[in-house]
């Protein structure tokens, strides 16, 4: 266990000490000088990232570090995780494409689709949770009038245009665009 002193206790109250330390920095400077602390106790086997996921930004350049690491120990829990590390860079790209096609080239800037990819981008860029917080509460508040439904027609409608275009023909819309229009 972890409190029980042995090594796997250890190891895991450092790693929860660290990421704490990180979720409380303030500074992008700070956070990033103790994400790079922390990667680095990961490369050197210090501390196993196997439970750091991609819910926030930090957590993401932990499993980042931890992927990219030789931790032979935890290549069978990396194989899922780092699948999942993949397919979050995948889906950053992805947005961001979708932002420049549909929100740029195809004129829908403002549209409530764009607003929520905006969102999602700058969601993606923060670098604490109360930045986080309150990015989704003035996000919440523009979004008032604004139906689900009609987010969904813009998201099956700008998903359409891509598939038609030369961007529906990349490794990263492969698979999305393979897919009946349907579906889309």
């Amino acid at each position: 266990s972890a409190r029980g002193g042995g090594s796997q206790g250890s190891v895991l109250c450092k790693r929860a000490a660290m990421t704490e330390e990180i979720a409380r920095a303030v500074e992008p400077e700070e956070k990033n000088r103790l994400v790079e602390k922390l990667k680095d106790a990961i490369r050197r086997g210090e501390i196993e990232a196997q439970s750091l996921d991609a819910t926030n930004p930090e957590r993401h350049r932990m499993m980042e570090a931890w992927c990219a690491s030789s931790d032979e120990a935890s290549s069978k829990a990396k194989k899922h995780i780092c699948k999942r590390a993949d397919a979050h860079k995948d889906f950053v790209a992805r947005r961001q494409t979708l932002v420049d096609f549909w929100c740029g080239e195809m004129g829908h800037a403002g549209s409530p689709k764009c607003q929520q990819m905006e969102y999602g981008k700058r969601m993606h860029a923060t670098a604490t949770g109360a930045e986080r917080l309150q990015l989704a509460t003035e996000f919440k508040a523009s979004q008032t009038g604004t139906s689900s439904q009609s987010i969904e027609e813009e998201t099956r409608e700008m998903m359409g245009a891509i598939c038609k275009s030369n961007h529906g023909k990349t490794p990263i819309f492969l698979s999305t665009c393979s897919r009946p229009h349907s579906e889309l």
